[in-house]
């Protein structure tokens, strides 16, 4: 094979794989959610209102509970010590698939006069623990996702519940996670988030899974990290990117050379 074509082949080869492997969200905002109640149950999640948050007062909107905002950082860094409301979530909304409940989290312009933001419910995940160690005798590091009959469907065949519990020292956490949309009211954007909530209990969750049991709820505090991200970042492979270089140096190379022997 002659040099030109050589470097030709290499060049063409690099821009055929030079696809890409790897992407990289961009982190826009996060922020923590603090100082809130919601009561677990079998089919839902009932978030409760808290008087002491008082930037989004009590009754708030029907079917919500309040929640107040901490640490903000990014384009939402204007919001701490902001407050708003949390919709309450049936599991027969849809588990494991695409849903939209719309305005699942908004904010009640305490601190920031008039928000900018609305979040849109959209993904709930299914729990991650298996159901075996559910019945067992409590023992901390213990894990469990439980299984209700009411749950079964085709995107979630075993009824598995979105709640991870794990048995501690001292009792037992709880934490579910989802994801979605979040509007800007302003110019119309959109971007995705994620969120996990966490709750705490000083009962092993074997006493709270009692709890639920026929129909029963159980009512802690709850925390939760949102991370929203705009579009990916996309990244050539770096062995591609070499091959690449390596073509276009070797085609300069042979141009270089064929000029100076024509002179």
């Amino acid at each position: 094979m002659k040099p030109t074509s050589l470097a030709l082949a290499v060049l063409t080869f690099g821009l055929a794989m030079l696809v890409p492997t790897r992407t990289n969200a961009a982190i826009l905002a996060t922020f923590n959610i603090s100082g809130s109640q919601v009561a677990l149950s079998s089919t839902g999640l009932d978030f409760q209102c808290t008087a002491a948050i008082v930037n989004a007062p009590c009754p708030g909107p029907t079917g919500t509970g309040n929640i107040s905002v901490n640490t903000p950082t990014g384009d939402m860094a204007a919001y701490a010590n902001e407050a708003g409301y949390i919709k309450d979530l049936l599991f027969s909304s849809g588990l494991n698939v695409p849903f939209s409940l719309s305005d699942f989290l908004t904010f009640s312009g305490g601190p920031v006069g008039s928000p900018a933001f609305e979040f849109d419910l959209g993904f709930i995940n299914l729990g991650i623990y298996s159901p075996a160690a559910c019945g067992a005798a409590p023992a901390a590091g213990q894990t469990c996702t439980p299984a209700y009959a009411t749950l079964v469907s085709p995107a979630d065949p075993l009824g598995l519940s979105p709640l991870n519990f794990v048995n501690t020292i001292n009792g037992s956490t709880v934490s579910f996670t989802m994801s979605g949309t979040r509007r800007n009211l302003l110019d119309g954007t959109t971007a995705s988030f994620t969120a996990e909530f966490t709750a705490q209990s000083n009962l092993a969750y074997q006493t709270v899974l009692a709890s639920l049991a026929n129909g029963g709820s159980y009512s802690t505090t709850f925390s939760g990290t949102v991370t929203v991200t705009g579009a990916d970042a996309v990244v050539p492979e770096p062995a591609t990117s070499v091959l690449l270089g390596s073509g276009l140096a070797l085609t300069a190379f042979i141009r270089r050379r064929a000029a100076r022997a024509r002179n």
